[in-house]
């Protein structure tokens, strides 16, 4: 007998046997011998720091031949043939199989759909395939003795198998299936809801059912175990679903919902807080995205009614709440309220730079009283005029207090003031302040019934004109101070008309509305 040398090089110090003559329970590991081993139907012993190699007779099946690139095929060999595996340095190496699979027990022996089941014994390492009641699963392999699946879609009470390239592992007991109640049928409730309203939806109990879990739409609240919730409904639409439950829950029923938001409320009220009775006043407010209507509320004594974005009223007697709320379908805003004081006169007015003439500012006024009214102008450097539209020349610059002070026939007098201006020059110019008149003039007119408003005035971005009776065949026009035409545009039966002012020049702009019965006019300011 040759004598057997003990040098043993190991890539991996893990213990390793040979178990049978199929090579199960060998590790994928490299073993390297100086030497070789010639031996028929013995078994070998060899410790090397303490781990062992059990080499089982020659009559087993061996990973040999082809010994190219460190890779030794499958092939029945005998103990007696590797020698001839040994390379010219007098080394040989061996692949040792993957070990085949082991399930020592599973936990829980029960569960629902979709739960998690631990699966414990040896070999885990290398399994690429769990099935669960005869339905593969997805897994996870957490080490060699443990791997966490997941009950898929269709399992049913059965047995766990697991399979890697080596052997199949099937567990001494079945994974035992628990069924959930029957899904709930169709939910009833509101699909096309208002954000913020209070909604309740509802089911019909299930047999077996001992709760309900309830899913709701991000950023709406509410909470049930019950066949029905009541939620808050939040800004986004979304499904509701619901389970029915015991220790499993059925599949989900779901609804689609909608969600309206509601408008966002229409505010502020344009033009002014004060009116006199009797008086025929436009007010408005900006259109609001998605309105489809708006209802206006009045002061008690004032008539007038409207559904759009402007109303045109009669004033009564009273001071009050001019109110309007923007609508949809399912909804309203939040009102906006105005606070109206009724008044016998009233007066005040806007300074503006002419951005057409240098050192020309325009004043335009509101003047409310019993007609023939009695005009004041103070212009602050010891000047005045008494008629309703002057015009007046600084010989300097500076910050002056403007005053206008009307008196009406009734003996009512008002007076407004405005020191917020610097009214500026430079040398050799003179500075000229014109009144001009803010109300809209009519000429050659059968339509004395059609009333002008435009809003907002003074206006930044857009101007809105509207006629109360418009007529068929109209031509709107739009000048500047020098006469120069900036707008023109067709209209026919409209009674509203918004143009984009946000890219001209500030200063006074004069518009026409005519057709060849009549003609109507009147001026903005754009600020």
């Amino acid at each position: 007998m040759k004598k057997i040398s003990t040098l043993i090089f190991l890539s991996l110090l893990i213990p390793i046997k040979f178990a049978d003559a199929n090579l199960k329970g060998c590790l994928l590991n490299l073993f390297t011998f100086k030497n070789y081993i010639q031996m028929k139907k013995i078994l070998f012993l060899i410790a090397f720091q303490g781990l062992t190699l059990i080499l089982c007779a020659n009559t087993y099946s061996i990973l040999n031949t082809n010994f190219e690139n460190g890779k030794i095929d499958r092939k029945s060999e005998s103990v007696t043939n590797i020698p001839n595996l040994i390379s010219d340095d007098g080394f040989f190496s061996l692949n040792f199989l993957i070990p085949p699979p082991v399930i020592d027990s599973f936990s829980p022996a029960s569960g629902c759909m979709e739960d998690q089941i631990a699966i414990y014994g040896s070999g885990l390492t290398d399994v690429t395939s769990v099935f669960i009641g005869g339905i593969n699963s997805v897994f996870t392999i957490n080490n060699d003795n443990d791997i966490t699946a997941t009950v898929g879609p269709g399992t049913t009470t059965g047995f766990v198998v697991v399979t890697n390239s080596v052997d199949t592992a099937t567990s001494a007991v079945m994974f035992y299936l628990i069924l959930p109640p029957s899904m709930p049928g169709a939910i009833s409730g509101t699909v096309n809801p208002c954000s913020f309203t209070v909604q309740t939806y509802t089911i019909s109990p299930v047999n077996g059912a001992t709760y309900y879990f309830w899913q709701i739409p991000s950023t709406w609240t509410g909470t049930s175990t019950t066949t029905s919730i009541t939620v808050t409904v939040g800004t986004m639409s979304g499904n509701i679903h619901v389970s029915a439950c015991d220790t499993c829950c059925s599949d989900p029923q779901s609804l689609m919902i909608n969600v309206f938001n509601l408008p966002a409320t229409p505010c502020p009220i344009y033009p002014d807080s004060f009116a006199m009775a009797g008086n025929v006043i436009t007010y408005w407010v900006d259109s609001v995205a998605g309105a489809t209507s708006y209802t206006w509320t009045l002061p008690s004594g004032w008539t007038g009614f409207s559904v759009t974005d402007s109303i045109t009223v009669t004033v009564g007697s009273g001071s009050g709440n001019v109110c309007v709320v923007a609508n949809i379908a399912c909804g309203s805003s939040g009102a906006c309220c105005m606070a109206i004081s009724v008044v016998n006169c009233y007066a005040a007015f806007n300074l503006y730079a002419d951005t057409s003439i240098l050192h020309h500012y325009f004043i335009t006024d509101t003047i409310m009283g019993v007609q023939p009214l009695h005009y004041l102008w103070s212009w602050g450097d010891g000047n005045y005029d008494s008629i309703p539209f002057p015009s007046h020349t600084y010989a300097d610059s500076g910050i002056y207090t403007i005053c206008l002070t009307i008196t009406d026939s009734t003996g009512c007098q008002s007076t407004y003031c405005d020191s917020s201006y610097h009214i500026m020059r430079t040398s050799n110019y003179m500075v000229t302040v014109n009144v001009i008149s803010n109300i809209m003039t009519s000429t050659n007119s059968t339509n004395t019934k059609n009333e002008i408003s435009i809003y907002p005035n003074p206006a930044k971005n857009t101007i809105t004109i509207h006629q109360s009776t418009p007529s068929s065949n109209q031509q709107l026009l739009i000048t500047n101070i020098l006469g120069e035409e900036i707008y023109h545009q067709p209209i026919n039966n409209s009674n509203k008309q918004t143009i984009d002012v946000s890219q001209w020049s500030n200063g006074v702009y004069f518009y026409q509305i005519r057709n060849d019965k009549e003609t109507l006019q009147g001026k903005f300011v754009k600020q």
